[in-house]
């Protein structure tokens, strides 16, 4: 049954419910607080608080099991973070709210990462999202079991033979045959959890074949579709879509607005001009740490610093911001750094958020 239609309000207020509960007046409070303060921050440049963010993206590895050509992460050595260290990070940031379990590898590669999500999920009660290329899976029923909020699978096209071009080493049909298999325990199971969605990365490539991914999400029972624009990053080996092109895209989300929840993601427009300069969503709601325990004030940086530098040539002017490392627990430290940061965020810019697709002045 389609999360779309008849178990949204009962998916709402089981989210709602989870995050701030009712045996748990503190923990509702400190993350109300922490919200508040965040949104008055984000509108009104008021720094006054160490606010925390409320979106906590980890990677858990490093490296990965295919080479898809917009991105290269199979060509990285693979590293892992451990249960410890990813449960003293969820310890600290008992605030934050959304944990994204994913950056630049494939988080189905540990063998922890059930662990992790069940630990983030149901005994720190957050919203965990994992995002994999589905070439593997952990045990199904361990997965959905362990209360992942989404799982996402990176499928940009449905056509096998141009799927497995740009998503070098993976097999279509394998990757196929796991997203009808998770969608397919999550029914035997009987949960609203985890919402099974699909993100495509369109390009001028992959653009066209959009309606095909929507009509086979739609036939398999998945409950949403994310369409994210191409990224300048870091490769050029595909194509940005042009303007006649994305009015094709709008037309096809008009059209199936009603048989399944279709959200995009525009990086040369649409959704993320609405805010004014020094408005950034993710540098005043989110914070990034990668595999070196290293903390950034969102995942863009990340990918302009000297780790990945060393492989592809991203930005003349990387300044590579990092607030702190979280191996030695100074949580303090790291969101005081982060909050002179915001403060000077209206009027100074750091170089890489002048050259990011996100920030419009």
């Amino acid at each position: 049954m389609n999360l779309h239609f008849s178990s949204q309000t009962t998916a709402n207020i089981m989210k709602i419910l989870k995050v701030f509960p009712l045996f748990s007046p503190s923990m509702t409070f400190n993350r109300l607080k922490n919200i508040l303060f965040s949104f008055l921050e984000w509108k009104f440049g008021f720094g006054i608080f160490n606010t925390a963010p409320i979106l906590l993206t980890i990677e858990p590895v490093r490296g990965c099991n295919i080479n898809c050509v917009m991105c290269g992460a199979g060509e990285a050595k693979k590293r892992y973070l451990s249960f410890e260290d990813f449960k003293k990070i969820i310890d600290l940031f008992d605030e934050s709210i959304y944990i994204f379990l994913y950056l630049w590898g494939e988080p189905f590669l540990s063998k922890d990462i059930v662990k992790m999500i069940e630990y983030a999920s149901i005994v720190k009660r957050k919203l965990v999202t994992v995002y994999s290329n589905f070439t593997i899976l952990p045990d199904v029923e361990s997965l959905i079991l362990s209360e992942p909020y989404e799982i996402t699978a990176s499928i940009d096209t449905f056509v096998p033979e141009k799927y497995e071009s740009i998503r070098k080493g993976a097999s279509f049909k394998n990757v196929m045959k796991n997203l009808k298999k998770i969608v397919e325990y999550k029914r035997k199971l009987k949960k609203v959890f985890p919402i099974i969605s699909i993100n495509s990365v369109i390009s001028k490539e992959t653009i066209g074949d959009i309606e095909v991914g929507i009509k086979t999400a739609i036939e398999i029972g998945v409950d949403k579709i994310k369409l994210q624009e191409l990224f300048p990053f870091p490769r050029k080996s595909l194509d940005i879509p042009g303007e006649e092109e994305m009015k094709e895209l709008y037309y096809l989300i008009d059209k199936y607005r009603n048989k399944i929840k279709v959200e995009f993601m525009p990086f040369y427009g649409g959704n993320w001009r609405i805010f004014p300069r020094g408005y950034c969503f993710l540098a005043h709601f989110s914070l990034t740490m990668d595999i070196n325990k290293d903390v950034f004030p969102c995942c863009m940086p990340f990918y302009f610093s000297e780790a990945v530098k060393i492989l592809f040539t991203l930005c003349d002017n990387s300044d590579n911001p990092i607030f702190g490392n979280i191996a030695n627990g100074d949580k303090k430290s790291i969101l005081r750094t982060r909050r002179e940061f915001l403060c000077k965020f209206r009027r100074s810019r750091p170089s890489f958020c002048r050259t990011c697709p996100l920030y419009y002045s």
